[in-house]
């Protein structure tokens, strides 16, 4: 975050305010403040604000106040993604899941945001031949960043019951993993094989 803030800084200093400003989630508050009623402010939220794994973890029980029972880097966390999303013009969201979270904690946003598929080249990834079977060996498969925001840590803690009953079966990460997540200790039936190009994936994939 003080990287983050460090940089928009610079921008600011360098740049006067555009007429279309478009920027990611976590890197525009300082932008946003600055250039409202003077730009275009477009924000690109790549994910699900993060607040609301705490309505995940909580369930039906979740209720506002407990955002402030937490430590203070997630609360400036959760402060930088309410200013964004409060500033924004408009909020392009990449899935409706992405969606979902704006229009929880801020229902009267529901006009600002605009649902756009992240493209992916379907018919790359098509394998009309595959025969699914009933078997206990079966390989799972997670590709993206292993980290919180994609919820790795959440599939590893699945993972540890889940393998007790199904010892046969593998879990496999294809992405670079972020600090927060030890791979170091894995529960049994993990592998990591960092980043791999497309092609290499693909054949993974189809075995």
């Amino acid at each position: 975050m003080d990287l983050n803030e460090h940089w928009q800084k610079n921008v600011l200093k360098r740049f006067e305010a555009p007429a279309v400003c478009i920027s990611f989630d976590s890197i525009s508050h300082l932008l946003f403040r600055e250039w409202k009623n003077k730009s275009k402010l477009i924000l690109d939220l790549t994910i699900g604000l993060p607040q609301y794994r705490i309505k995940i973890i909580h369930g039906d029980r979740f209720q506002n106040h407990m955002l402030e029972e937490l430590d203070e880097e997630r609360k400036r966390l959760f402060a930088i993604y309410r200013e964004e999303v409060e500033l924004a013009d408009l909020i392009l969201c990449g899935s409706q899941f992405t969606k979902e979270p704006v229009l929880y904690f801020y229902p009267g946003y529901e006009n600002k945001c605009r649902v756009i598929p992240y493209g992916a080249d379907v018919e790359k990834f098509n394998f009309p031949e595959r025969q699914f079977q009933q078997r206990e060996n079966l390989k799972f498969v997670f590709v993206g960043r292993l980290s919180w925001r994609k919820g790795a840590d959440l599939m590893l803690d699945v993972w540890k019951d889940f393998v007790k009953s199904h010892p046969q079966a593998e879990l496999h990460f294809f992405g670079i993993p972020d600090q927060e997540i030890n791979v170091d200790q894995l529960p049994a039936n993990c592998f990591v094989h960092g980043w791999t190009g497309t092609r290499e994936l693909i054949g993974y994939l189809r075995s």
